[in-house]
This record gives C-alpha cells, sequence and structure tokens, in this order.
C-alpha cells in the first residue's frame, strides 16, 4: 500500500497536467487566425511563346483549336499552326490561295472547315484535305475587316465587321444591329442553342432564325454599356457592364453577380470553359479569370503576361489556356 498511493497520485497528478496543457492548447488555436481556404482557382503555369519560337510576329489577332487538335494562330504577318512542338506558318508568299496575310479572326465550323477572316475584308477557309482557298464575301461592306465569324442554328455562316454588321457568307444578306452609346465597341457570342449575340457600340441585340431583335437588359441605367458577353454551358448568357459580372436568363438576371476590377475597360475575348472557368481578356488590363464561386484572378505584366492587351482566348481539351496577346505573342497557362 504504501507503494501504490504514490504511484496513484502521480498518475492522477500526470493526467491533470494533460487536462491543462490541452486547455491551453485549444485556447491558444482559439486565438488564432482561421487557416485560408482552398484556393478555388487553379495554379497555373505561364509560358510565353515568341517570334524566336516560330511565330510570324508577336502581335497575335486570333486563337482557335481545330478537331485534329492543331492549334492555329492568326497574325498580321499570316497564319501559324502549333502542333505542341513547331510552328508551321502559311502567308500570301508560301500560299497563294490564302487572300492576305492579315488575318484578323478565326473560326472552325461543324464540317471542320477552318475560316479565316482577314483585315481588309476577305474570307479564306481551309479545307479538311489541308487546301486553301479565298471564298466571296457577297455583303455589301467592301473593305471592311471581319471581326468575328460564327454559325447559326442552321449551320448558316455570319460574318460581323468592325462595324458590328453581319453579313450572312452564302447570299450576302445584312442584319444591322442597333447601336448604342459608346462607339467603337464591338462584340459577339455565338450561344449553344444557335443564337448569335452581338453588341455594337455597347448595346446588345440577338440573331435567332434570321430574324435580329434588339435586347433591353432589364435593370441597367440608360447610360451604362454591355462591356462583354459570352455564352454561358447551362444555355445562358454571361454579361459584363458596369464592371460587374452577371448572368441574363433570356427575361432577367439570374444573381446581383460579381464585381470585378475593369474600371471600365472594354472585353476583347470572353469564354467559359469546360469546368466553369470564365477567362475575361481586355484591352489594357491583362487577362481575368473568374471561378464558378465568384473568386477572381489577374494575370498582366507584373505577373506572366508579357503583354497586357488581349486580342483573343482559346481553352484546349486538355484545360490549358492559351492568351494571344498585342505585342507578348501568345501566353499558354498550364
Amino acid at each position: 500500500m504504501s507503494h501504490a498511493m504514490p504511484a496513484r497520485v502521480n498518475f492522477v497528478s500526470l493526467c491533470m497536467r494533460i487536462v491543462r496543457l490541452g486547455v491551453v492548447v485549444a485556447l491558444w488555436f482559439i486565438g488564432q487566425p482561421p487557416c485560408p481556404a482552398a484556393p478555388l482557382l487553379p495554379n497555373y503555369y505561364v509560358r510565353n511563346l515568341l517570334v524566336e519560337d516560330g511565330l510570324p510576329e508577336d502581335s497575335v489577332t486570333a486563337a482557335v483549336q481545330t478537331d485534329d487538335g492543331y492549334l492555329w494562330f492568326g497574325t498580321y504577318s499570316g497564319l501559324a499552326r502549333f502542333d505542341g512542338v513547331r510552328f508551321t506558318v502559311f502567308d500570301s508568299g508560301n500560299t497563294p490561295e490564302l487572300a492576305s496575310s492579315r488575318i484578323t479572326c478565326l473560326f472552325q465550323d461543324k464540317t471542320g472547315i477552318l475560316w479565316i477572316g482577314h483585315e481588309a475584308g476577305e474570307l479564306t477557309c481551309y479545307e479538311k484535305n489541308g487546301r486553301f482557298h479565298a471564298e466571296p464575301v457577297r455583303a455589301a461592306w467592301k473593305g471592311r475587316k471581319i471581326f468575328g465569324i460564327v454559325a447559326d442554328e442552321t449551320g448558316d455562316l455570319w460574318l460581323i465587321n468592325d462595324q458590328g454588321m453581319l453579313g450572312r457568307v452564302k447570299d450576302g444578306a445584312v442584319a444591322s444591329p442597333q447601336p448604342g452609346r459608346r462607339e467603337k465597341l464591338v462584340g459577339f457570342a455565338g450561344a449553344f442553342d444557335g443564337s448569335i449575340w452581338v453588341t455594337r457600340d455597347g448595346y446588345a441585340s440577338v440573331l435567332r432564325q434570321g430574324v435580329l431583335t434588339p435586347q433591353l437588359l432589364d435593370g441597367l441605367p440608360e447610360a451604362s454599356y454591355v462591356q462583354g458577353i459570352c455564352p454561358s454551358r447551362d444555355g445562358k448568357l454571361w454579361v459584363v457592364s458596369q464592371n460587374r459580372l452577371r448572368k441574363w436568363n433570356g427575361s432577367g438576371w439570374v444573381d446581383d453577380g460579381v464585381p470585378l476590377p475593369l474600371q471600365g475597360s472594354p472585353l476583347t475575348s470572353f469564354i467559359e470553359s469546360q469546368n466553369g472557368l470564365l477567362a475575361l481578356g481586355t484591352q489594357d488590363k491583362g487577362l481575368f479569370l473568374v471561378s464558378p464561386q465568384g473568386e477572381t484572378l489577374n494575370f498582366s505584366r507584373g505577373n506572366g503576361l508579357l503583354n497586357d492587351w488581349i486580342r483573343s482566348l482559346c481553352a484546349d481539351r486538355e484545360g490549358n489556356l492559351w492568351v494571344a496577346t498585342g505585342g507578348g505573342g501568345v501566353a499558354v497557362l498550364h
């Protein structure tokens, strides 16, 4: 007994010390700031491709991935095809069938044809057999730069010029969207239902079944303008106005949206990736990435890009983002 009591007392004393230590540790943790949440946006590694890597020039106007996996880039010095290792350049010197080396936009249709728009209003197509040929532009706007190319619900191809007008390739039919108050601000989006949205001078219109209808987006002040639009993968439309990203369902806004630090800068390219990540290219503030939860990340000259003028965006099948810039080549966000 004489030896058992001290052992029991020591055991109880040890237990009390452990309890006191646990309370102290718990109180210490309670007093600490919360651990930061895991980031909602993926981490990216940025690689820049320039003239020394094989691009015709460092100002890149357009980017698209075709069904065969190639990436194509438009420049004012020709068309570049990238296989992941090297560039193959097509220009008016080595490819006489190319209407011009001054390329402004690219689009692949459902049949696999790559359509190439040019600065002076010409149109070239690249067939799946590897041949180029010029396609006549019947729309009555000779000399107007082809700003964009998009297909409607029937598969008919429409051109959008730098004035915000639409011209149908097959017959030259022209549709003239209502202009807004912000001159020289043109944007477009081919929605998943086949409708074509166009913003002309900041005012939105939609083309359905060949009929163009102005779209008054309720709740926007009269003096405001649409900075950019993008089709959402759930059939709705992403809209940026007054530096705020919101979703339009055809009759009203889905939510209050997310504020963006754009300071009024218009969007030059706007896409939604397969995982719901939004990529927004601007004229002078670089690239913004927005997660489905609203987290925002900005890439600019200070953290990976070589130029803040984003001219085109392309998300490839592996989830990489290809960023065509107005002087810094192509940035690849892996």
